[in-house]
């Protein structure tokens, strides 16, 4: 007769992996797409992520309120099942257009040129050509992005414009060896009289292809004797900040005088004072002096 008690322990269930990656679904972000497997988030991703911040006047220091664009970004990447990057999501909000300069805004990704397939986006943006990486621009002239700068108090804000983009990655990296946050946004001046080589980037990053290298050294720049992208005094002519949106200075008013450990952070490479920017104590902040929306 049968036993239908059975005899010893019942084997563990067989848990699917439908779309045959080798990740299970319960583990697999995309159970049914044998190309995708995982998601990865930069830094803050559901509180606005983090911020970035130019002086558009280089190579000359300028007014130094870093307000002259101010943009947020956060990213999605999508790896598979190997951990190779086969995907990047990436949105991005234009909070301010500090000066009548028309500058251009974009972002470089540490990958080969022609490695992004399918690019889609926000109107006006796309893959920059004649580059050796792949570059993505969000828009070629502030001022037809916003119609007030939203740094001037006396002045009505305008809307903050948002550019979401996203393409597919070819023979992609590891997501370990391509990062999951900042990469290499920057700005150019694209007024009359300067033009596409006007990049400005981030401390010590390169620039694009498309750069005057001519440039460096020259009015107020430290390039040349120093990391790229510094002032004759250490300064920074672009800021990443973790947290977003970044309360930025009022229009004409140098960051040095809204955020009072500024220099000193900068200065001391930014070992020092890091809580320059999230400190409201009295000796960190001027707080009558940032643009409040």
């Amino acid at each position: 007769a049968c036993n239908d008690e059975g005899n010893g322990p019942a084997p563990a269930p067989v848990k699917p992996d439908t779309d045959g990656d080798g990740i299970l679904d319960e583990e697999d972000n995309y159970p049914n797409d044998a190309t995708k497997a995982f998601d990865q988030y930069s830094l803050n991703y559901t509180a606005g992520g983090s911020s970035v911040a130019f002086e558009d006047s280089w190579p000359s220091k300028g007014d130094y309120d870093l307000n002259d664009i101010v943009i947020t970004y956060r990213y999605l990447l999508v790896s598979n099942s190997d951990n190779k990057l086969v995907h990047i999501k990436a949105d991005y909000k234009l909070l301010a257009t500090g000066g009548a300069f028309r500058n251009g805004a974009g972002v470089q990704f540490n990958l080969p040129a022609g490695s992004a397939k399918n690019f889609q986006g926000a109107a006006g943006t796309y893959l920059e050509s004649g580059q050796d990486s792949v570059v993505v621009i969000l828009f070629e002239n502030s001022r037809n992005e916003q119609a007030t700068w939203n740094t001037d108090l006396t002045q009505a804000q305008s809307e903050v414009k948002e550019y979401a983009v996203s393409f597919d990655i070819e023979n992609g990296p590891s997501v370990e060896t391509f990062g999951v946050g900042l990469y290499n946004p920057f700005i150019w001046n694209n007024s009359q009289g300067f033009g596409r080589g006007y990049e400005t980037h981030l401390i010590g990053k390169h620039p694009t292809k498309k750069a005057n290298s001519a440039l460096f050294g020259t009015e107020n720049d430290n390039s040349v004797a120093g990391r790229r992208y510094t002032t004759t005094d250490n300064l920074p002519y672009a800021l990443e900040i973790p947290t977003a949106p970044f309360r930025y200075p009022q229009e004409r008013v140098a960051i040095t005088d809204v955020y009072l450990k500024f220099s000193q952070w900068a200065g001391s490479g930014g070992a020092e004072f890091i809580d320059w920017y999230t400190n409201n104590s009295s000796g960190y902040v001027d707080s009558s002096k940032i643009y409040t929306r």
